[in-house]
Parts: structure tokens; sequence; C-alpha cells
């Protein structure tokens, strides 16, 4: 997933995905095009996410926050101070880029897996995201049983800041 860099904070910032996978090992499996090859996975809990802060120079871990679903969707951050992320679930989330707090949140009400992006037209700053997953997230949210049934459509929204 697409990281981000802060030149305000001269800080990196990355989504993640966390869970647990129970992997089977299964060389008949190469051709099904699987996740991966060789195999299959199952979930044993649900995929949450996380976007975490990476001091670039050394490495050191900063703030994380912990997010409801996996984001698979990466990052952007803004000279404004915001970190823009979304879930798989469809929920582009606004976080402040020193504690990753919510700042706001906006549920979209279908798959999300293309980053946040950002533009300035005559001096007024915007938030594109695009929404529709792909058959990898469509598989990993299956693996959240409430959200199973989340149809996958595309549409682009637009916020102002």
């Amino acid at each position: 997933m697409p990281t981000s860099y802060s030149h305000r904070t001269h800080m990196s910032y990355g989504g993640g995905i966390e869970g647990c996978s129970n992997i089977t090992v299964d060389p008949s499996n190469d051709a099904s095009g699987a996740y991966w090859l060789g195999g299959a996975y199952a979930n044993s809990e649900e995929v949450k996410g996380s976007v975490t802060i990476v001091d670039p120079t050394t490495g050191k871990k900063g703030a994380q926050q912990s997010l409801p679903h996996a984001v698979y969707s990466g990052v952007t951050t803004t000279a404004g101070g915001v970190v823009f992320t979304t879930t798989l679930d469809g929920t582009v989330y606004a976080l402040d880029d020193v504690t990753l707090k919510p700042l706001w949140s906006f549920n979209t009400g279908s798959l999300s897996s293309a980053p946040p992006m950002t533009y300035s037209i005559n001096g007024k700053q915007y938030v594109a995201v695009l929404i529709g997953g792909n058959q990898v997230t469509k598989d990993l949210l299956n693996k959240t049983p409430t959200h199973k049934d989340i149809q996958n459509t595309s549409m682009l929204y637009v916020f102002s800041l």
C-alpha cells in the first residue's frame, strides 16, 4: 500500500492490515488466481487495520491508530496536518498527523482499495477518493461477516478542505 511522507512533520505514514491467517500449503492451487500461488488462507478473526507514523531517519515507530477494518488503500498527507486513508469497508478517515486521532470519517457504502489523493484549484484544496475494490479487497472483506454483503461499486468522492 502507498505510504506518504509529510514535509510538515518530516515523518512517514503507512497503512496496514492487522490479522492472523491460517495458511494451508496446496501445490495444486498454483493456477487458481488465489491471493498467492500454492496455497490457501483463512482468517480465524476479523481483519483490522492501522495507520502508523515512522521516523524515516531512525526507523522508530511513532503514533499508531487502530482502525476497525484493513487499510488496503494507503495514505495521503497534507501540509495542513491531516492524514487521509480509507478502510476496506469504504470508510474515509481524516486523521491528525501528530496523534493520528480521527478528526472525521465518512462511510461510502462500498469497497475501497485506491489511495486518497489531493489537488488544488484556484487556491482551494480538495481530497478525492476512488471507491470500488478488486477481488483481493472483496476476499479480505468476506473475512468480516458483518460486511460480506457490501456491493462493489465504482464512485469518485471529492471533499473540499
